[in-house]
């Protein structure tokens, strides 16, 4: 049927429509679909980047973590005064078990104790001869002027020794200040010999005397456990006499005989 041109102007219109405006909707549902999926793939991106860097993070926390462990293994902590580290009992008997060496002595020392410097030299030298660990253990008050003067008549020695010093909280809880955030002494002059007198009863077994007398030896096995705590009655030979030669010999016998007695577990 002949179609006139009337007509033809009427679908024509209506043609274009179809053929162009009905193509929108399909590329917008296209765009936003591409859109969607751009977002999932940089979302997912962002997790991956995001869990690496989690993973980094907890790597590096836990690896730093042992190092400072594996720095500082037994807690130690610095007096407030100096720049020592404070020891309890279980910190001693824990830096025996991390010892390098398979005996740990540590010597108690004050710059006022006359014997204590006298016998200083001797109590190096053995830990050498022996090739044992050696530590200088200040027993003042952490903020005692006596420590300052410990710390430089040591730093004059030739050879530098491992100094710690014993903790305040050793003091018996009534000779402590509670409300101060340092230990502070409620009474001094001879109460400053509790926190000595207390740690020596803790760390003294059974099977010695237990005696607070100054240049005493300690002496801890590798497990940590105190093989042996000397007085000044060590010293006394069988005839009575104070005799330094037999000391050590005695000293070198309890040495040997743990050594001995280990090796034969393995």
């Amino acid at each position: 049927m002949p179609v006139d041109n009337h007509t033809m102007a009427a679908v024509a219109p209506h043609k274009r429509q179809c053929n162009f405006g009905s193509f929108a909707p399909a590329r917008a549902s296209v765009e936003a679909a591409t859109a969607k999926i751009c977002f999932y793939i940089m979302f997912i991106a962002c997790e991956k980047v995001m869990a690496k860097k989690f993973i980094v993070f907890s790597i590096f926390s836990i690896c730093f973590s042992n190092l400072l462990f594996s720095q500082n293994p037994c807690d130690l902590q610095k007096s407030s005064f100096y720049d020592l580290n404070t020891v309890d009992v279980e910190q001693i008997k824990c830096l025996a078990q991390n010892s390098d060496k398979d005996f740990t002595v540590f010597y108690t020392f004050a710059a006022w104790c006359g014997p204590c410097r006298k016998n200083l030299p001797d109590a190096i030298n053995f830990s050498k001869e022996q090739n044992i660990d050696f530590y200088v253990l200040l027993m003042d008050r952490e903020n005692d002027s006596y420590v300052k003067r410990a710390i430089n008549y040591l730093d004059k020695i030739e050879t530098k020794q491992k100094v710690v010093i014993l903790s305040d909280s050793l003091y018996p809880p009534n000779l402590r200040n509670k409300k101060e955030k340092k230990i502070v002494l409620v009474d001094f002059g001879i109460q400053n010999r509790k926190k000595y007198t207390n740690f020596i009863e803790k760390i003294t077994p059974p099977q010695f005397e237990t005696i607070d007398d100054m240049s005493k030896y300690i002496i801890l096995n590798k497990e940590g456990k105190v093989i042996f705590v000397s007085n000044y009655k060590d010293y006394k030979n069988e005839k009575g006499k104070d005799d330094d030669l037999y000391f050590f010999n005695k000293m070198k016998l309890i040495i040997s005989n743990s050594r001995n007695n280990t090796s034969s577990l393995f």
